[in-house]
C-alpha cells in the first residue's frame, strides 16, 4: 500500500512539472493579429479607396458676340467663352469670366495700324518679353514664344479684313496671368474666325 501510495505521488508529481514545462504555442500570423495593409481596390471599383485620377477640365463653350452692339460698334461677331465680359481700353477687349481668354481689337493706333510683318519686328526687339521663337509665322498671322523675367509666354497678332476695313486682333494682357500655349492658341482661333453679321 505505501508502494502504490508512493508511485502514485511521484506521478503525480511528474504530470505536474511536465505541464509547468510546457511551451504556449505561437501567436497565429493570420490577418487578426498581425498589421493589415489596407486594400486598394481597382480604379473605378470602390471610390473611397480607388487612387483619384485627375480631374478632366470641362470643355469651355463658346458663343458669338456681336461687336455691332458695343461702342464703338464693329460689323462682325467673334467667339468667345459663354459670359465674357466686353469693355473698352484702346479697343475693344473681351474677357472671359476666369480671364484665360482675353483678346482686344486694338484701335490704339493713329494712323494705319502696323501691318503683320512690323509687329514680328516688334516681337523680335522687345527687350521687356524677350523672343524666342515663332510658332506660327504666316503674312497674316504670328503666334510666338518670348522669355519674360525667367517664364515662358505666347501671344499671337491676327490681321482681318471684314467689311473693307483691316481689324487688329491680339491677346490683351492681364495682371498677374501669362497665357499658355493652348489658351493663346484658342484666342488665336477666335480672332481667325470672326467674320461679319449675315
Amino acid at each position: 500500500m505505501k508502494i502504490v501510495l508512493l508511485g502514485a505521488l511521484a506521478l503525480l508529481a511528474h504530470t505536474c512539472t511536465a505541464q509547468a514545462k510546457v511551451t504556449p504555442p505561437a501567436k497565429p500570423t493570420n490577418m487578426h493579429t498581425q498589421p493589415v495593409k489596407a486594400a486598394t481596390a481597382p480604379a473605378g471599383k470602390d471610390s473611397a479607396t480607388a487612387a483619384k485620377l485627375p480631374v478632366k477640365p470641362k470643355a469651355v463653350e463658346y458663343a458669338d458676340i456681336d461687336l455691332d452692339t458695343v461702342n464703338p460698334p464693329l460689323p462682325f461677331l467673334i467667339k468667345a467663352p459663354v459670359g465674357s465680359a466686353v469693355t473698352f481700353d484702346q479697343g475693344v477687349v473681351i474677357t472671359a469670366p476666369d480671364t484665360t481668354f482675353a483678346i482686344i481689337v486694338d484701335m490704339s493706333y493713329t494712323e494705319m495700324p502696323a501691318t503683320i510683318a512690323q509687329r514680328r519686328k516688334d516681337a523680335q526687339d522687345n527687350p521687356m518679353s524677350v523672343f524666342s521663337k515663332f510658332i506660327i509665322d504666316k503674312p497674316e498671322a504670328l503666334l510666338y514664344e518670348a522669355n519674360n523675367m525667367g517664364k515662358k509666354e505666347y501671344h499671337f497678332e491676327v490681321a482681318r479684313d471684314i467689311k473693307g476695313e483691316r481689324y487688329y486682333i491680339h491677346d490683351q494682357g492681364v495682371a498677374g496671368r501669362s497665357f499658355t500655349q493652348k489658351q493663346i492658341e484658342a484666342m488665336m482661333k477666335a480672332a481667325s474666325e470672326a467674320h461679319p453679321k449675315q
